[in-house]
């Protein structure tokens, strides 16, 4: 009876006019995960999910092939496992940049196959970022009894922030409590507590899965009285003269651009030529402007500029006990009670002029101008019965004293 019923079933014509049929093991692909067009940054591990069915309602695909390709890679680098109708393929590797269209081919043991694929995007993988949020970059300086919380923040586009390792250093060496990783939202802190005086350095890196590190530093100056800060203070020195002013000064442990160490304040920090004993006739501590580089400051400075004795700062020339010359209407020595003892006119002594006679003169007498150079000459009878004759120009009274 029982024969006969199965000899009927897959004997007879009229099977499929009762909605039966044969069933040959046909098989059905679909990839589920990743969706279609998905972007990963390189080095970024990637897991695909497929539907793989029987249609016969048989799992008979344990011993199926599956093919995982890439028009990029070829063979897709990594491993897969199948069970209860569903495929799992895990791939750490480095893929190509671009884009990859990926191809799954699954053959059952009696050849049934089928396929599907999916294209997805590879990119560059940046490097993560990392800030240190506080203490802030002006906010530094801190007392020697304070607790001092570091808190950072790491971003990566495409890799979870709490799947970032963390390292933390102070002045060089680790920081062994420190968080080796950062957050869900990429936050992370630690306090650090009664830190010895001094200057200190914080650095905090953090690597990626490709190992792209980027790192944030902070300076962190302690003191325990406020006179432990002044080899840390330094003054802006504008004009690179070497000499600097208390405004703008910085607290800093590492001596920033344009600064200089605490020095005499710099009367005026937009000049290189004014500093305290920069002109040759002021003390070390003195501040004069001597514009022409003669070595003497200008007598009409203003405050705070100390005032010097030089007349006219415009000029070199001019300056206290520079040569005075008559009837040139300057006056190049500073002292209006000139022209006496002014240069070429005036009455100077004998050794100060360009030629002079020692010894007794009988007479001295006016020549002329005897050799056409323009000025008048003159000669002088001595005692010893010799007549000396002198060149112009000369002026003034002529005398034999």
């Amino acid at each position: 009876m029982i024969i006969l019923l199965i000899t009927n079933l897959f004997g007879c014509s009229s099977c499929t006019e009762n909605g039966l049929k044969p069933c040959h093991d046909e098989i059905n692909v679909g990839i589920t995960s990743p969706s279609p067009n998905t972007t990963f940054s390189q080095g970024q591990p990637l897991s695909l999910y497929a539907n793989v069915q029987n249609l016969c309602g048989r799992d008979r695909l344990d011993e199926a092939i599956f093919d995982l390709t890439s028009d990029l890679e070829g063979a897709f680098p990594g491993e897969g496992h199948y069970a209860d109708n569903s495929y799992l393929f895990n791939s750490d590797a480095l893929l190509q940049i671009g884009t990859h269209n990926i191809k799954l081919r699954v053959i059952a043991e009696n050849g049934a196959n089928d396929e599907d694929e999916i294209n997805i995007e590879i990119v560059e993988n940046e490097p993560p970022t990392i800030s240190i949020e506080h203490p802030t970059p002006d906010n530094i300086v801190w007392h020697t009894d304070e607790a001092i919380e570091i808190q950072i923040q790491v971003f990566d586009e495409f890799e979870p922030l709490d799947s970032l390792p963390l390292t933390w250093t102070l002045n060089g060496e680790p920081i062994s409590d420190a968080p080796q990783y950062a957050n869900a939202d990429g936050t992370a802190s630690i306090q650090l507590v009664e830190p010895p005086e001094g200057c200190h350095t914080i650095d905090v890196s953090v690597a990626d899965i490709l190992n792209q590190t980027a790192t944030a530093s902070t300076d962190l100056l302690l003191h325990s009285d406020t006179t432990d800060l002044e080899p840390y203070t330094w003054w802006a020195d504008a004009d690179g003269d070497g000499y600097g002013t208390a405004v703008d000064a910085v607290i800093a442990c590492e001596q920033p651009t344009g600064h200089i160490t605490i020095t005499l304040e710099d009367c005026d920090d937009t000049d290189p030529t004014i500093y305290p004993g920069a002109v040759n006739e002021a003390d070390e501590d003195e501040c004069m402007k001597d514009a022409d580089g003669d070595g003497y400051g200008a007598a009409d400075a203003d405050a705070p500029m100390n005032p010097g004795t030089d007349c006219n700062d415009n000029d070199a020339s001019v300056f206290p006990g520079s040569a005075d010359y008559c009837n040139d209407g300057i006056d190049s020595d500073c002292n209006p009670i000139t022209p006496t003892g002014c240069y070429p006119y005036g009455q100077v002594d004998a050794t100060l002029s360009e030629a002079y006679y020692q010894g007794e003169i009988l007479d001295i007498q006016g020549l002329g101008d005897i050799n056409n150079d323009g000025y008048n000459d003159v000669a002088m009878g001595t005692m010893s019965h010799n007549t000396a004759f002198f060149t112009g120009p000369f002026f003034g009274e002529m005398t034999t004293s």
